[in-house]
């Protein structure tokens, strides 16, 4: 037994597996026959000179190379038609055929598909020999079916059958489901990626793998009645956002759920399962979502089985939410609930519909009244009482007796108990306005007079002076002028009584 004084160090680049092979040469001896196999550490011996395996970084590989040298029991005999003896070999066509069903994949999705050759039956995973690219290696015929464009030639060593397979890989595609036969010509098909037979020299096989690819149907709910015969039910989501003001944003809407639960809703029921719209729906267009693939539901027997549907984490503050749902071709229901019952083999369409706005500020209360009004009184408020709800009468009130001060439209009419003329009391008025500052009058306590002063204030047929709403200010400044003519008038007459 030899080893290597020093390991072979390789360098890679990249994280993928890269392809080698050692080959063993210069073992031949004259008049000796010599039986080479070789295989990698656990794994199974294959005859031949040539090693293939596969390096990762940090990977290492023990590859063993078995000789079994005997002598030759005759000359070797020249071959018939001179030059070196032929090579025993086999050849393998593969033929691929794939089935989409409603166009759920493209070429695109599928170029990733590889078939390697492998030594073994395929029980562990064998030596791998060669790999082969469906979108490199492959033609595609006119019938949409793929050959292999060269096929594939083993070279085999002695006369005994060799053990080999073929699987195929990268064929997932998210989100599909796919089935996978096999089978070599002439043969039954069967189901897997992977197919396992027998090589011997001169021995030509034809290898077929066929694929159907179609969309996932969902989640597979357990019945809630049991039962042995197993029978489904289909639901579909459909949700229409209508949003106002940029009211919500995008990772908003991600978190809305729809949990589906047993039960016709009014008492909470068990949680069967649970969607999302950011990560289980599919945006069709503006505002409108719908469930990628629909939640299939197990029924047992015939009766039909309640069901409801609850739309959670849909509300955000400052933010008014409308939500209505319906059945398929029903009139539609406020709430975040629908209820329904399924049956064997039905199919539900639910529908959710939500309008998101902003919401509007409640509008402020006014907490100040309207003036009241003292319709059919010509009185006037004093100096003390200045408001537009209660006008009264102003009243001086001292020990001397009372003097009463008259005014009518169109003149005005004073009486006292001297004898004024009216001509000699107007031209005084006239001096006292024009002369004395309109301000409070300090009096002695002892010249003090109550004076009384009415005024009848001229009113059409329709409207009293006294105004209600805007006309408060023009009554405010009437009072003050009535107050600035009274103390003019008790000054007049306390200097004629003087």
């Amino acid at each position: 037994v030899y080893s290597i004084k020093t390991p072979i160090e390789v360098e890679l680049s990249g994280d993928e597996p890269e392809d080698y092979y050692i080959v063993e040469s210069s073992y031949e001896k004259e008049n000796t026959d010599v039986k080479i196999s070789h295989n990698t550490e656990n794994t199974e011996p294959s005859y031949g000179n040539k090693a293939a395996f596969k390096l990762s970084t940090n990977d290492n590989a023990k590859i063993i190379f078995a000789n079994e040298y005997k002598a030759k029991e005759s000359e070797p005999i020249d071959p018939p038609l001179g030059g070196e003896e032929p090579k025993k070999t086999a050849q393998i066509q593969i033929e691929k055929s794939i089935s989409i069903i409603d166009e759920c994949v493209t070429e695109e999705d599928l170029k990733n598909i590889v078939f390697e050759l492998r030594f073994g039956n395929g029980d562990t995973e064998g030596e791998q020999i060669s790999s082969y690219s469906l979108s490199e290696d492959f033609n595609k015929n006119e019938d949409g079916t793929y050959s292999i464009k060269n096929p594939i030639e083993v070279e085999l060593v002695g006369d005994d059958p060799i053990d080999y397979y073929i699987i195929e890989k990268s064929y997932t595609v998210d989100g599909k489901e796919i089935t996978i036969n096999h089978n070599l010509e002439n043969e039954e098909p069967s189901t897997g990626d992977k197919i396992s037979f027998k090589l011997a020299a001169d021995n030509n096989l034809k290898i077929f793998f066929a694929s159907e690819y179609k969309s996932e149907t969902g989640p597979i709910i357990d019945p809630p009645l049991g039962g042995e015969t197993k029978k489904t039910a289909n639901i579909f989501i459909e949700q229409s956002l209508n949003v106002n003001d940029n009211c919500i944003d995008d990772e908003f809407i991600k978190g809305i759920t729809y949990e589906l639960r047993l039960g016709n809703g009014e008492t909470e029921g068990e949680l069967i399962s649970t969607v999302s719209l950011g990560n289980d729906f599919e945006k069709i267009q503006d505002g409108i979502y719908i469930l990628t693939n629909p939640i299939v539901v197990e029924l047992s027997g015939d009766e039909p089985a309640e069901y409801y549907i609850i739309k959670t984490s849909y509300t955000k503050e400052d933010v008014k939410t409308a939500l209505t749902h319906n059945l398929e071709n029903k009139e539609p229901a406020e709430g975040d609930k629908i209820s329904f019952s399924l049956s064997a083999d039905d199919n539900a369409k639910v529908i959710f519909t939500s309008d998101y706005n902003l919401e509007v500020p409640k509008a402020q209360e006014k907490t100040s009244e309207e003036p009241k009004t003292n319709e059919g009184t010509s009185e006037i408020p004093t100096s003390s009482q200045v408001s537009p709800e209660e006008p009264s009468t102003e009243n001086v009130t001292s020990e001397e007796p009372t003097e009463e001060i008259t005014t009518e439209e169109p003149t005005e009419e004073i009486t006292t108990e001297e004898s004024t003329t009216e001509a000699e009391l107007g031209q005084e008025i006239a001096t006292n306005e024009s002369s004395e500052p309109v301000t409070e009058v300090n009096e002695p306590d002892n010249l003090k007079k109550e004076t009384t002063v009415t005024q009848n204030p001229k009113q059409d047929d329709n409207k009293n002076i006294v105004g209600t709403g805007d006309n408060t200010y023009i009554i405010v400044l009437m009072i003050l002028m009535i107050i600035s003519l009274a103390g003019t008038i008790s000054i007049i007459i306390y200097k004629k009584q003087k």
